[in-house]
């Protein structure tokens, strides 16, 4: 397995919203777990349920002839991580719009507006558009 899971995750999503499959199959581990369920609260993907022990069924959601979002750019490396501090996520809260960071921080996996409330910082994962 990977050593960072969550970007398993979300390139298994990407490439299955691709080829526009109804619902895909995919092993999880606890962190990648968390990151389904940040996908799920985003409104990324309808539902998931386990099928085996790692195993879970993921179904993207959709809206009539498009995806549920627009895009997903992965900024998460195994060398030089893009860490961003408290302070410039108050200072990005203001520019991203309808954007939603997901940032990897010692409460686990997170949206920016979590990481706000909690006042904490964190390595940026991913972004959804």
């Amino acid at each position: 397995m990977l050593k960072r899971n969550y970007i398993y995750v979300l390139n298994h999503l990407k490439i299955n919203i691709a080829q526009k499959n109804y619902y895909f199959d995919l092993k999880v581990v606890p962190n990648a777990k968390q990151m389904l369920q940040i996908l799920y609260s985003l409104g990324i993907i309808r539902r998931f349920y386990r099928l085996h022990s790692t195993w879970y069924r993921v179904y993207p959601a959709w809206r009539s002839s498009t995806s549920a979002y627009k895009r997903i750019k992965v900024y998460s490396h195994t060398k030089n991580p893009l860490l961003i501090k408290l302070k410039a996520l108050k200072i990005l809260k203001h520019n991203v719009g309808g954007s939603n960071l997901v940032l990897n921080t010692t409460r686990g996996i997170i949206t920016h507006q979590q990481a706000l409330k909690l006042k904490l910082g964190g390595h940026l994962i991913c972004i959804v558009f």
